[in-house]
């Protein structure tokens, strides 16, 4: 290659990256859109409009909250991944859409590798409820019903596929129980306190726990193996099944190819509001732990959890196509 030419690439690469680091230095300069792909009222939601609100007065820009429903979460993966890579168009969602989601999928629109993390900012678990009336006062109690009778428990998810049906069917699987699996396309909360199923696992900050509070629903176990400071009596379920850990996370992710001068500004625009203490005690208020861990945990989450639900995906023989 003569010099010349070398020369002019050289020149083209070192100018488009002052361009880019440029862009990054005055970034934001509009409107930043942050995609949920659940409904209103739900817990994703919920922290994504505490998340937003703060961030919009740490970046100086207003932060919008997107929902896109569908499709178990991936319509609203979809958007971002297919969105410009410029760090105005966010996901905000559980790991389990990264983890869980694609295994039940032969076919989306986009796949992980199109998505860039930046840093999960809470951990989350599930509360087991039962309705007042089951002849169960604690776990144990629970466990031993349950396999006494074999199948003659029914227990409600939030759909075929999703987090709760999942967790609670590797609780079944580790503590020897069989249940009958009742999905629904909303909230079950109001069959469960009416006993036209048994119980259900509902994420924390979710509908039912104020329910629970108020004594309409029994709390008797959390699914990660450490029991939740809001829940200091609930047994972890791993008391009654050794190994059972199950712990999500909320996250923050981009296009792809989004440069890395701008995900580190969100990484430490989301370091002071995470560092808020009205952030932390809203987030804790919802039994979920505030953190900043920036993209390195995230990449080993969803390579550890990925693996985890492949195997029991494949022995439901789950398929959402």
């Amino acid at each position: 290659m003569k010099r010349p030419i070398l020369r002019a690439l050289i020149c083209a690469l070192l100018g488009s990256v002052q361009l880019a680091s440029a862009s990054a230095q005055t970034f934001p300069t509009q409107t930043i859109k942050l995609v949920v792909p659940y409904p209103p009222g739900v817990t994703p939601d919920i922290t994504a409009r505490v998340l937003a609100a703060k961030l919009g007065d740490v970046l100086g820009q207003a932060v919008i909250v997107d929902n896109r429903l569908g499709a178990g979460g991936t319509i609203g993966a979809a958007v971002v991944a297919k969105a410009p890579a410029d760090g105005y168009t966010m996901l905000y969602a559980p790991s389990a859409l990264l983890t869980m989601t694609p295994l039940m999928y032969k076919k989306l629109p986009y796949s992980n590798a199109d998505l860039q993390p930046v840093s999960f900012i809470g951990y989350l678990g599930y509360l087991l409820v039962v309705n007042n009336d089951f002849p169960a006062a604690n776990l144990k109690e629970f466990v031993d019903y349950v396999r006494a009778h074999p199948k003659g428990v029914r227990y409600a998810s939030y759909g075929i596929g999703s987090g709760t049906h999942l967790s609670m069917e590797l609780f079944a699987k580790q503590a020897g129980l069989q249940m009958e699996h009742i999905p629904y396309k909303s909230t079950p909360t109001t069959d469960v306190m009416s006993a036209q199923v048994q119980l259900m696992l509902e994420p924390y900050g979710g509908q039912a726990l104020e329910v629970v509070k108020a004594g309409k629903l029994k709390a008797l176990g959390v699914t990660p193996r450490q029991r939740s400071p809001e829940w200091p009596n609930v047994p972890s379920m791993s008391e009654v099944a050794p190994g059972y850990d199950v712990l999500g996370a909320l996250g923050i992710w981009l296009p792809a190819k989004t440069p890395t001068a701008i995900r580190q500004r969100y990484l430490e625009a989301l370091g002071k509001v995470m560092a808020m203490p009205e952030v932390k005690d809203r987030f804790r208020s919802l039994s979920i732990e505030p953190v900043n861990t920036g993209p390195a945990p995230m990449l080993k989450t969803i390579e550890k959890e990925t693996a985890l639900w492949s195997s029991l995906v494949k022995e439901l023989d789950i398929s959402l196509d």
